[in-house]
């Protein structure tokens, strides 16, 4: 009974030795793994500032690299445009001063005038290409012309009977017995052929004002009829395409100012009363 005791205490002390050496063995080992992790872990953190830092300065050079071309780009559209202008008017001034006379080339219209604005001329000298510019008056209704604004039109005629050869002669003829010799009106008629001025007359709209200048004094009248016409089958007659309307015969209880031209292959008829 005491062995079998003693063997208990022995078994017992034997198993509590190898388990306090086991215990100091995995104590061992967990501290040097410790200090191997922190090893591990300063390395990375090492490694990932170094990248940082890299990426910083590779940044850092692009960003100065772009500035500097940015600036150059800069610098030459700003100066490129200005050198050249410069220079060409050094050029300019240079040739001018020793063109002591300018021979000047005729007139050239840059832009015409018009009824509502003014247009501009220039001309250049042959010697040294210095050129001069003069603003053109506006189209006004002169004396003996008629003046449709709307159509940016003006219409200077000669006062004289209706036929061809004074139409060939003066772009645009008025006569003022025609109505009162045959139809015993006060009504007035102005003809032209289309490749003179009046052959713009198509510009005019129903509605339009048109201003007679006769003789120096202004008569206001507004448009009634505009549109292309046919010759009557009696020859004596111009009638309108769209409306019908006579031309010639047709009577109104107002004066009338008839214009007409001839468009394309047929005519064109304007008729504004006062």
């Amino acid at each position: 009974m005491k062995k079998k005791w003693l063997r208990l205490v022995f078994t017992i002390l034997f198993i509590s030795a190898f388990l306090i050496t086991f215990a100091d063995m995995a104590a061992g080992m967990m501290f040097w793994r410790q200090p191997a992790a922190a090893v591990q872990n300063n390395h990375a953190m090492t490694v990932a500032q170094k990248d940082a830092v890299t990426t910083k300065v590779k940044d850092s050079t692009a960003m100065t690299t772009d500035a500097v071309n940015a600036a150059v780009q800069t610098t030459a559209s700003e100066t490129a445009p200005a050198t050249t202008t410069e220079t060409a008017q050094e050029s300019a001034a240079d040739s001018a001063q020793t063109c002591v006379n300018h021979t000047f080339g005729s007139w050239e219209t840059v832009t015409a005038p018009t009824v509502n604005d003014y247009g501009l001329q220039k001309r250049t000298c042959t010697t040294c290409g210095h050129g001069e510019t003069e603003v053109l008056d506006k189209l006004t209704a002169e004396n003996n012309s008629l003046c449709i604004p709307s159509a940016n039109l003006v219409i200077p005629f000669a006062l004289t009977e209706l036929n061809q050869t004074n139409v060939d002669t003066y772009n645009a003829v008025c006569d003022l017995s025609f109505f009162k010799t045959y139809f015993g009106t006060k009504d007035i008629m102005i003809s032209g052929h289309r490749t003179n001025t009046i052959g713009s007359l198509y510009r005019t709209a129903v509605g339009d004002e048109i201003t007679l200048n006769l003789n120096g004094n202004l008569t206001a009248y507004t448009v009634i009829v505009s549109e292309e016409a046919v010759i009557s089958a009696d020859g004596k007659d111009y009638i309108g395409v769209n409306t019908g309307t006579r031309f010639v015969t047709a009577s109104y209880d107002r004066q009338a100012l008839r214009i007409y031209t001839c468009y394309g292959e047929g005519r064109w008829i304007v008729t504004a009363l006062k």
